[in-house]
């Protein structure tokens, strides 16, 4: 088989990234590591802009990006982790669209993702997560490394899969909904939207009601001035 030669090879998609936090330095190494993704510059809100040059790339304001990096000339990435219960994220997110932008996927090549896995706007999944197949999933949702999406699962938008989550097959997960690391989600358990799972929780029951779940089985833990 005749080599490719680099006029055949993918070009990669340009992208302005929101966020200049940790979060967001992480996905600018993956992102670039892939060889998939140019980033041409980071944007957050004006008051969170701590220097004007990020890995030697501008930081813009967001309530400017448009004029600086247009939304025919670049795509983007917003990059918020799981602030507000997912809602910082799934604002800008909205914002970003309302401003003309095509909000990106990002599947990382070490990802295993079964064909015909069906996955919204702005989903990142990281490096040696699984997703079996017939799962969907929705826009703005973050998958983190290890974790384990069973066949025919669906999670919701503005979702947030910590690192080696499991989930059995058959589960839903609603909207705005944040798993902690090392959770486990029994077979065919439904969760509704606004739930906080905590690390290493265990669920094995129908969550039906929003709240912040510990423990194995997990429970809901009920705070002052709380949900």
């Amino acid at each position: 088989m005749q080599d490719k030669t680099p006029a055949d090879q993918a070009k990669p998609v340009d992208i302005v990234l929101f966020g200049n936090g940790q979060w967001a330095e992480y996905l600018f190494e993956a992102l670039t590591a892939s060889g998939l993704i140019r980033v041409l510059a980071f944007t957050v809100d004006e008051p969170y802009i701590d220097g004007v040059t990020l890995f030697g790339l501008p930081v813009i304001a967001f309530d400017q990006i448009e004029n600086e990096i247009p939304p025919h000339s670049a795509k983007m990435l917003v990059g918020a982790g799981f602030q507000q219960k997912n809602r910082l994220r799934s604002r800008k997110y909205e914002e970003a669209k309302a401003k003309g932008y095509e909000l990106i996927q990002f599947v990382s090549p070490s990802a295993m993702v079964a064909p015909g896995v069906e996955m919204g706007a702005n989903c990142v999944v990281h490096e040696g997560a699984i997703l079996q197949s017939f799962c969907r999933i929705g826009e703005d949702t973050q998958i983190l490394s290890g974790a384990n999406v069973s066949h025919h699962c669906e999670i919701g938008n503005h979702c947030f899969l910590a690192g080696s989550v499991a989930l059995g097959g058959g589960c839903s997960v609603g909207d705005h909904c944040f798993i902690g690391m090392n959770a486990t989600i029994g077979h065919g358990v439904n969760i509704v939207s606004d739930v906080i799972i905590g690390a290493g929780s265990v669920v094995l029951q129908d969550i039906s009601e929003p709240g912040t779940y510990v423990g194995s089985p997990a429970r809901r833990i009920v705070r002052q001035n709380s949900e």
